[in-house]
């Protein structure tokens, strides 16, 4: 799900006399204060602009915050503050608030104009600048993601009407794997045991790159060469993905099972080929509604192979699904410690506490 802020913004307008005391702000100025960037422009053309550029420095500086999202909280924040006659930010306040941290975040943005060097055009009365109140809300709203993402020039669909497929289909995949895949001799003297999933790019012309990786088990470089070597000589050996009848380049997830068969790595081989059994068994008792025993099958395998976090990056989501944030916040944590980033990094502060 992609989060996006939708801010909209104009002058809740207070149609009680102004003040007469320029020392204070007033509500309602002969000119309203405006946001900078527009002066070139013909005085009618002028409002339309500011509330445009506004607009686009809310977008581009507010950010949802993550209670809001996981809480599935939307709605409009509405801020208050002077315009002061200098052109600058001042007592900004919230008064309509949606929670979740959603006041906060607008105030945070509101009050770094002042600390970026933005100058407002400031409110004009009788001729003279003065102090103005300025009432803006926002608009926090989440959106479904556009079906396609860009990434390194290549537009990628995540939504298609046929799925990118090897030739043979999935077995013949699984052959071509195990007959082209070889295990580095820099691994040998460490006994090196696991898995390396990656996401491959299937681009248009039937070339296979890959995007990204995930070294479960913290292998040597050598095996993510590896990796990269054997998904990339899938090129020409797929039946393209399809959207509207067009071509299309897609990703596709593969997962690469290293196991020396050295006699002197066959107790830690074993012990992964278990440790991976018992992780499938733990997948399908989930699916099927037998969650209490799939974290036992779960539990197990872990405790049978712990060097690898793949199994706790899926427990992890699980865990996450049920709520269970205690559970949750220590799977991703082991993960983010072997791959640098456990894929809810954003999420580790909410669920942590």
């Amino acid at each position: 799900m992609k989060y996006f802020l939708f801010g909209a913004f104009f002058l809740l307008a207070n149609w009680s006399i102004a003040q007469t005391d320029t020392l204070a702000p007033i509500m309602i100025a002969e000119e309203m204060p405006r946001f900078p960037g527009c002066e070139a422009l013909m005085d009618a053309d002028k409002d339309a602009c500011a509330q445009q550029k506004l607009l686009s420095f809310i977008y581009k500086n507010i950010a949802y915050p993550d209670t809001a999202v996981v809480n599935n909280i939307e709605g409009t924040v509405v801020v208050r503050f002077v315009v002061t006659k200098e052109g600058k930010v001042a007592n900004p306040s919230v008064l309509k608030d949606i929670g979740y941290g959603c006041g906060d975040e607008a105030l945070r943005v509101v009050n770094g104009m002042n600390k970026i060097g933005i100058e407002w055009i400031p409110g004009q009365q009788d001729d003279e600048a003065v102090d103005v109140y300025f009432t803006l809300p926002i608009r926090f709203r989440i959106e479904e993601p556009l079906p396609y993402m860009i990434l390194q020039g290549d537009t990628i669909w995540t939504s298609y009407d046929q799925a990118a497929t090897y030739k043979g289909g999935e077995e013949a995949l699984q052959k071509f794997i195990l007959s082209n895949l070889k295990y580095p001799e820099s691994g040998l003297d460490s006994c090196e045991v696991g898995a390396i999933a990656c996401d491959v790019l299937i681009r248009k012309n039937g070339q296979a790159i890959v995007m990204s990786m995930h070294n479960y088990s913290g292998l040597n470089q050598d095996f993510e060469f590896e990796v990269i070597r054997v998904a990339s000589k899938t090129t020409d050996q797929w039946n393209i993905a399809q959207l509207d009848g067009q071509p299309v380049a897609v990703v596709y997830p593969l997962r690469f099972s290293f196991r020396p068969t050295s006699g002197d790595c066959l107790e830690k081989a074993t012990a992964f080929d278990q440790a991976t059994i018992l992780a499938d068994e733990g997948v399908q008792l989930y699916n099927s509604g037998n969650k209490e025993e799939a974290y036992n099958k779960w539990a197990e395998s872990i405790e049978r192979f712990p060097k690898s976090v793949e199994v706790n990056f899926f427990r992890g989501q699980a865990y996450l699904d049920e709520e269970n944030f205690e559970g949750a916040c220590a799977d991703f944590k082991a993960v983010k410690k072997v791959l640098g980033n456990s894929g809810y990094d954003s999420l580790l502060p909410i669920i942590c506490k």
